[in-house]
């Protein structure tokens, strides 16, 4: 167990590639975490100078794990990276542009581009490239910290952004219900994008997904044309891309190892009381006269979904938590999701 935080720890992101553990808290406290170099040591914390005067409420590794962002309860953004000489990681910090607390942060696949998730109902795209840290900055008149683009979504605050593998779409799940694509995004000429303002974007459309389902509240890409979703209804669920550009709900995530088996359906009276008191204690609903049990979930979570993650290693695959402890992993072939099935494993 790692003990450095001493209140709640918001966000962790894992390094693909130095395999380093990045987590943020409450407490205004980011440390990353070194894995020991010997089975039974310890892992080695390394606290972040990162400037940021309010709780610590998001993180994530840029692409190749050479630097992160953190996003706080004070609407900065703080991009922090390792300086040699010091031998600390120490951060850039951002303070414009936010008018309230940033919930999310994404980092474009190829560029030093930064998505960010706002309570004030926006997302925004800012120039991040640090000297010394990238290879080349973004281009144009783009210095750091500099905003590119920005939308105004009406339908509540954004929970959460994320980029398509390719980098040409960045999507947003808000808290009026649904989520927002927006396509057509060139990173090769993101120097160019402050000239559009806050007019149509030029190239760049963005697409509304309405839902009748409760917020989402994490996305996650696993290919340019399909995504998953979840949220405060408990099942991860399948969005994908149709032939004219638009986004469908194409359904909820069913697993098949978990169908009922004609013995299984046959619950005894103990069972079903179970199911209603579990639906009654854990969501707070009652049980109707003619479902026993209750409203329950109806995927394998319990409560609601907080995180999606993908697996490297393993196309179409991915991982859902949530606030019921547990851990699932996924994995389906893109014609299964497209149906709505996949086969699960609990961790």
């Amino acid at each position: 167990m790692l003990r450095e935080h001493d209140q709640l720890v918001c966000s962790l992101d894992w390094g693909c590639t130095s395999h380093r553990l990045l987590s943020c808290s409450h407490d205004r406290n980011v440390y990353v975490w070194t894995p020991p170099a010997a089975p039974g040591a310890a892992w080695t914390p390394a606290l972040v100078v990162h400037h940021l005067t309010r709780a610590a409420l998001c993180c994530a590794w840029a692409p190749g794990d050479t630097k992160f962002a953190v996003g706080s309860g004070a609407g900065s953004v703080s991009i922090c990276y390792f300086e040699r000489d010091n031998n600390w990681w120490v951060g850039k910090l951002v303070k414009k542009h936010h008018e309230s607390s940033v919930l999310g942060v994404a980092w474009h696949p190829t560029q030093p581009l930064l998505a960010t998730a706002c309570a004030d109902g926006c997302v925004r795209i800012m120039a991040a490239a640090v000297r010394g840290v990238d290879s080349a900055p973004v281009g144009g008149d783009a210095k750091f910290g500099d905003l590119l683009l920005q939308w105004s979504l009406a339908s509540g605050w954004v929970h959460s952004v994320a980029w398509a593998p390719s980098g040409s779409t960045l999507a947003a799940v808000t808290h009026g219900g649904g989520a927002h694509f927006m396509c057509g995004l060139d990173a090769s000429r993101a120097g160019e994008w402050m000239a559009l303002g806050d007019k149509a974007q030029g190239p760049v459309t963005a697409v509304p997904l309405a839902s009748d389902e409760l917020p989402w509240l994490t996305l996650l890409f696993l290919s340019d044309s399909l995504a998953i979703a979840a949220g405060f209804d408990c099942v991860p669920v399948v969005l994908m891309r149709t032939r004219d550009a638009g986004w469908i709900l194409a359904g909820e995530l069913a697993a098949t190892e978990e169908a009922p088996s004609q013995s299984s359906e046959r619950k005894s009276a103990f069972s079903e009381r179970l199911a209603s008191f579990r639906s009654q204690t854990e969501r707070g609903e009652a049980a109707s006269d003619g479902d026993a049990s209750g409203g329950a979930p109806r995927g394998m979570h319990m409560n609601t979904v907080t995180c999606l993650r993908a697996m490297p290693s393993s196309p179409h695959s991915f991982t859902s938590s949530g606030l019921d402890g547990r851990v699932a992993v996924w994995s389906a072939a893109p014609a299964e999701l497209a149906r709505g099935f996949g086969t699960l494993q609990l961790a």
